[in-house]
């Protein structure tokens, strides 16, 4: 078949990671004119309506991150011989675990739809090499779809901020675990101690297991969730970022980090690390947990940065949405021509 319509059936209109993506593609495939169509009703009666009137006129169903209405989605393609692609944004029952919010029911949820899905595409290799360790079982039919980068949408703005600027360090995650900002508030508290007293840590996201723990310590900002113009500006008046996750399938901040004119100290687990090319060892945490390897890290961004040569090394034409959406074509022609 020289062309496969895709019925693209996921979350759109939040602001969420996942939703992102869901837009991007919707939003590339319109540009080239590729025939496709995706769930548009926000209601969930609604959608499972257009889940029914839909599948039946597509080749491919493309599942975009998690939503109990996968199941269903599955269920009609099998009736009408659909192939079923699942775009895996993370791993419910590990994250969960991890951030101490375990759901059954949300993990029994996506293990069906790992189970019953043709193919899973992995946002990242990191996180493809992931899911083929632990599960096995499933290492044939998972592919590599990497994030793509909206370089259109983000814009590259010079710091703001003023001398303070210099002393502020930045990460999101709020208090999630896996996020692990508890051990880079230790960190800043060593060096607070050992020659930076000025250092202070601006964290942004939701409330979680580690925000008690976190909001202990007195150089400590918590800002709660943020909208995505105020992130700019936090983006912009703080010096370094650093992602310290045990577990991140992509993550886009530290781009928007980059962008924004700040140093960044990403964990080795960060999938979206293989696409700053020009990384080198201090540029990484091989161990989220290792207090002093985060400490001597960060002391060695505070005396000199690596924004420049991290930014000058990354690919934008190989990592944009359209070099990713052509991907995404080939998948699934490749998926449905499959006997």
């Amino acid at each position: 078949m020289s062309n496969t319509k895709i019925f693209i059936a996921g979350d759109y209109y939040s602001s969420t990671g996942p939703a992102e993506v869901t837009k991007a593609y919707i939003k590339q495939l319109s540009e080239m004119g590729y025939p496709f169509d995706f769930l548009k009703a926000e209601k969930k009666t609604k959608r499972a309506i257009e889940l029914a009137l839909k599948i039946p006129f597509c080749r491919v169903v493309l599942l975009t991150g998690y939503s109990r209405q996968n199941l269903l989605a599955l269920n009609i393609a099998r009736i009408f011989g659909k192939k079923v692609i699942y775009l895996v944004h993370g791993d419910i029952k590990y994250e969960n675990e991890i951030n101490k919010t375990e759901d059954r029911a949300m993990t029994e949820c996506e293990l069906k739809v790992f189970e019953q899905a043709d193919a899973l595409l992995a946002v990242s290799e990191k996180f493809k090499s992931w899911l083929g360790y632990h599960y096995p079982v499933y290492k044939n039919k998972i592919f590599t779809l990497t994030n793509g980068i909206a370089w259109d949408e983000l814009t590259e703005s010079a710091p703001s901020g003023g001398e303070e600027r210099n002393n502020r360090i930045l990460s999101v995650g709020g208090g999630m675990p896996r996020k692990r900002i508890v051990n880079i508030c230790r960190a800043i508290e060593r060096l607070r101690n050992e020659g930076f007293p000025d250092l202070t840590l601006t964290v942004v996201g939701k409330e979680g297991y580690d925000t008690k723990e976190i909001d202990k310590f007195p150089f400590v900002n918590d800002m709660g969730e943020v909208g995505k113009e105020q992130m700019a500006g936090i983006y912009m008046s703080h010096r370094i970022f650093i992602q310290n996750s045990v577990f991140e399938t992509f993550g886009l901040a530290p781009i928007e980090a980059l962008l924004s004119g700040e140093d960044i100290l990403l964990s080795h687990q960060c999938g979206v690390l293989p696409l700053i090319t020009s990384a080198e060892r201090n540029d990484v945490i091989y161990n989220p947990d290792d207090i002093s390897e985060i400490t001597e890290k960060l002391r060695g961004l505070l005396k000199g940065g690596n924004n420049s040569r991290l930014l000058s090394g990354i690919d934008r034409e190989g990592t944009s949405y359209k070099a990713r959406t052509l991907e995404l074509i080939n998948i699934c022609k490749t998926i449905n021509e499959e006997k």
